[in-house]
């Protein structure tokens, strides 16, 4: 299945950063941290949805940001 090898990609990719939310269809998150050391310190922070359509990949997946600061 295309879909579950390139969420397998994101998973290595982002380890601790992706989270699955639901499958078929899938819907995962992936935050994005521009300093991990601390708040004061981080000047990007986000999470991004993103919901994979059924036809993947010759439709684009819906994507959504979430500012978190």
């Amino acid at each position: 299945d295309e879909h579950y090898d390139e969420i397998q990609a994101c998973e290595c990719i982002f380890l601790d950063e992706f989270q699955m939310i639901e499958e078929r269809p899938y819907k995962f998150e992936i935050l994005i941290n521009s300093n991990s050391e601390g708040e004061e310190k981080n000047h990007l922070k986000l999470k991004i949805l993103f919901e994979l359509p059924d036809d993947y990949p010759n439709t684009t997946p819906v994507t959504i940001l979430k500012n978190l600061l």
